[in-house]
């Protein structure tokens, strides 16, 4: 039995991906980067058929919700830090946890696929990062040709069903992220080109999209991925600062939330920004979610967005 095992399901795929994980080098692999982590976890990916996975939990779900309270107090220090003009942006997370009559990794997994066509469906389980599942709508790199490289500027959120038009505050937030990569990318001497902002649709939610050509003859993807990796729209602007302050003030490290996940084969290579995720364990998920803050954000309406955005995991695991 596979006790380290990765199944995923590309945007628009019909057909979902199966592999056991080992410790070794092949020219098919994936890498995995927490949030808070330097260091990148390595595998090769061996094709398998889900069967063949061992779904033991190892670790025993215990409560450990951000309550409401401690969100909003959170989000006060961050207002009154962006109100000085020190930062731009930067983007709080919390955890909702809840416990599960049963866990069904395989028939959880399915749903995603079924209810996100366009996301990047993932479960993955290895011993030192435990198991999480999700279904991310953003990409961080993906490898077009051997000079060119896609990406995207993904932020702002609105519920898919809303009338309304896109706020100053949800225009701002998702332009300082295009603005950070295109210095970025200017520092690395990587031409790119910028598509208009537009709709991209994620569940229930709605969020502003460009899409970004990036330049970068004889970069491999890990590079570019991690010249990308923290962008603004889960980490905050300056990064540097947003990082330090994220570190104080959350009560909880974020894992593989906000890390990424790259995959390469002969033929292709992708990296994805790990969100709409959770971190299974037994007898319950910790759900995790966050939002980006500027100096407009109204606290209130940034806790129903992570509400919204929680969705995603809820409706499988109900």
């Amino acid at each position: 039995m596979r006790e380290e095992w990765l199944m995923i399901r590309y945007p628009g795929a019909d057909q979902a991906e199966y592999y056991g994980l080992v410790k070794s080098r092949s020219d098919h692999m994936i890498h995995l980067r927490g949030f808070e982590d330097e260091a990148t976890y390595s595998y090769s990916l061996q094709p398998t058929s889900p069967s063949e996975f061992l779904f033991a939990l190892e670790q025993e779900w215990t409560k450990c919700s951000t309550d409401k309270a401690e969100y909003l107090e959170i989000q006060q220090a961050y207002l009154n830090l962006l109100s000085t003009g020190t930062m731009q942006k930067i983007i709080q997370s919390r955890i909702i946890s809840k416990r599960t009559a049963k866990t069904d990794i395989q028939d959880w997994f399915d749903a995603l696929c079924k209810k996100h066509p366009r996301a990047f469906v993932f479960a993955i389980n290895t011993l030192a990062l435990g198991t999480w599942i999700g279904a991310t709508p953003e990409l961080l790199a993906e490898r077009l040709d051997k000079n060119t490289y896609q990406s995207m500027s993904l932020a702002g959120t609105k519920s898919a069903d809303s009338p309304r038009a896109w706020t100053t505050k949800e225009i701002t937030e998702q332009s300082i992220v295009t603005r950070h990569i295109q210095e970025l990318c200017e520092r690395h001497d990587w031409p790119i080109t910028c598509s208009a902002p537009y709709d991209r649709e994620a569940g229930q939610a709605v969020h502003r999209c460009t899409d970004i050509l990036i330049s970068a003859p004889g970069s491999s993807l890990l590079q570019v991925a991690d010249a990308l990796h923290p962008t603004p729209a889960i980490c905050g602007v300056p990064v540097s600062l947003a990082q330090e302050m994220i570190a104080k003030m959350e009560s909880h490290r974020r894992q593989l939330y906000c890390g990424y996940m790259a995959l390469e084969g002969p033929c292709s290579a992708k990296a994805y920004v790990l969100l709409r995720c959770a971190r299974v364990k037994r007898g319950g998920v910790d759900i995790f979610v966050g939002g980006g803050i500027t100096a407009e954000s109204d606290p209130e309406s940034e806790w129903r967005e992570t509400q919204l955005k929680a969705s995603t995991i809820l409706d499988v695991i109900s």
